[in-house]
């Protein structure tokens, strides 16, 4: 339904969409993590399989596992194909500390700040997901007038975003 969306140049809807299918790829890689015995069964993991935001987390663990071949031939080139970035790894202690863990125990914190990547870190503030609500909605700024952010969203992006949902499928 993206590329459909994006061959009418609408854009901002594929991109929108593309995110969705990209979330509900990664609530199937929650799943195969519970199914292989990597994540417990709980009310927290399945309470994250609703939640934006551990989903989007999981699309960059994803993105990894399964990269685009231009990036897949740059880690071959580079001999860094076994190696995990620190935006991977932090994802992941995002999503068990930061997500799962607080909901099990909100009194938990770090002694210390993590430091995470900047992608997990926008992630967990919700800034990708006011990205992705930016391409279905109008916002309304503080003086009552509209703010239409779908023309930021161009055939680049959409593109991109079918692209990777496609890789993770």
């Amino acid at each position: 339904d993206a590329e459909h969306l994006s061959d009418f140049e609408r854009y901002s809807s594929a991109y929108g969409l593309a995110k969705l299918g990209q979330e509900e790829y990664a609530k199937c890689f929650i799943l195969k993590l519970v199914e292989d015995g990597a994540l417990e069964w709980n009310k927290e993991v399945r309470r994250s399989l609703n939640h934006h935001e551990s989903k989007q987390l999981m699309t960059v663990v994803l993105d990894h596992l399964n990269p685009d071949t231009d990036d897949f031939l740059k880690m071959l080139k580079s001999k860094s194909l076994g190696s995990r970035p620190k935006k991977v790894t932090d994802s992941i202690t995002v999503y068990f500390y930061e997500i799962l863990s607080r909901w099990n125990n909100p009194n938990w914190f770090w002694g210390e700040d993590p430091g995470y990547d900047q992608i997990p870190k926008s992630i967990l503030k919700k800034k990708e997901e006011k990205k992705k609500q930016g391409s279905f909605y109008i916002s309304i700024s503080k003086d009552g007038s509209a703010i239409d952010l779908s023309k930021t969203f161009g055939k680049n992006a959409a593109r991109s975003e079918i692209n990777k949902a496609k890789r993770f499928g």
